[in-house]
């Protein structure tokens, strides 16, 4: 009762959350996104947003697990690429570029960033959806696209080098990251509509770099980039349901309950019934654990004590600012920000040292 009166409540707000409209014609798409809207008629992007690789996405949720553990506004990958493409797009990157954006996430496991707990990549930059890319891209039949129209070089490791708009390193703001905050901040009610149309007038990506021209504008932004991973992908409680799945998926691949094909190339509704399903006590215990996760664990006491260290992944940005000295980072010009941003960045690198709680031990 309870989602559906979320969900109907979401239907009512529509135009003020970050959802999305995709009209597919014959020879074309009229894409409408939270950042404005762009009329689709390459050929080689008509056929990939077709593709069934690609269509896959609208069953990988960009928050992963949590969709299924509380009432969440269902913010998929699908939604995620197609704005990611179409910030590119807006701000002048290449066809290559803008290929490469809209395929950047296809490579997603099940259930988002849970393959990086099955795969040991917690504590690494590097996520697994970056090193099986090209191969899923090859598996999927998508790379047999690209090569049809020629563009099989926008999506090597090599072209995303000189990928500037769509990818850079932290803490600079890019079409990846930007588009998770704008739209992450409006469905966790940080920004209404009205903020994002404020925030792009003021942002510009020029000579490879993005900057802000205003300091409000851009501390507006930076200051949500924090405030996301704090609440939610950097959270104890975000590292702790993500760890149970990684370890309830991990106990189902050894059991060969699910294949490691199902985690590379199904979606998650089909996984998670398959895993629900499952007698084993190891599964169950770990998803008891996940559904309640309010009260299955708490702060150790010390390092000592702690029955488990989990840790987050810190994406907050520190944008350019343009100047009339040059570009300078906003912490640099906000005292507040620059503190703001140190805490949530040490406390989210230390990481959470925590203690199961016995009752939901059993």
């Amino acid at each position: 009762m309870k989602k559906h009166f979320i969900l109907l409540f979401l239907l009512v707000t529509y135009p003020l959350l970050g959802w999305y409209r995709l009209h597919d014609k014959v020879d074309y798409m009229e894409l409408e996104t939270l950042y404005g809207a762009t009329t689709i008629r390459e050929p080689v992007l008509l056929e990939l947003i077709r593709s069934p690789a690609f269509e896959r996405l609208k069953k990988i949720r960009q928050y992963g697990v949590t969709w299924f553990i509380q009432d969440e506004y269902e913010y998929t990958r699908h939604e995620h690429s197609l704005g990611v493409f179409y910030l590119v797009r807006k701000y002048g990157a290449p066809l290559d570029e803008q290929v490469a954006a809209l395929l950047h996430d296809v490579s997603h496991t099940v259930f988002s960033h849970v393959g990086d707990y099955i795969y040991g990549h917690i504590q690494s930059d590097r996520v697994m959806q970056d090193d099986m890319h090209e191969d899923y891209l090859a598996e999927s039949g998508l790379i047999a696209i690209l090569k049809k129209h020629n563009l099989a070089h926008a999506v090597t490791e090599e072209a995303k080098k000189g990928q500037r708009c769509f990818e850079q390193d932290k803490p600079n703001i890019c079409a990846d990251r930007l588009e998770y905050v704008l739209n992450g901040a409006v469905i966790d009610g940080i920004f209404a509509e009205q903020d994002i149309a404020n925030i792009l007038q003021h942002l510009h990506f020029k000579k490879d770099e993005w900057y802000f021209d205003d300091v409000a504008a851009a501390k507006k932004y930076a200051s949500a980039s924090v405030a996301l991973p704090e609440r939610r992908w950097g959270a104890k409680w975000h590292a702790f349901t993500y760890s149970c799945m990684g370890k309830a998926l991990v106990k189902a691949l050894t059991a060969s309950l699910i294949t490691f094909d199902e985690i590379r190339f199904s979606t998650d509704d089909v996984v998670w019934k398959k895993v629900e399903e499952s007698k084993d006590p190891e599964i169950m215990h770990q998803l008891r654990c996940l559904k309640n996760w309010r009260q299955s664990f708490v702060d150790a006491p010390s390092k000592e004590e702690a029955d488990a260290y989990i840790v987050g992944k810190f994406t907050g940005q520190d944008p350019w600012v343009m100047t009339k000295d040059g570009l300078q980072r906003l912490s640099s010009l906000d005292s507040e920000f620059k503190g703001y941003y140190a805490r949530v960045a040490s406390e989210q690198k230390q990481g959470y040292w925590i203690k199961y709680v016995k009752a939901q031990s059993t």
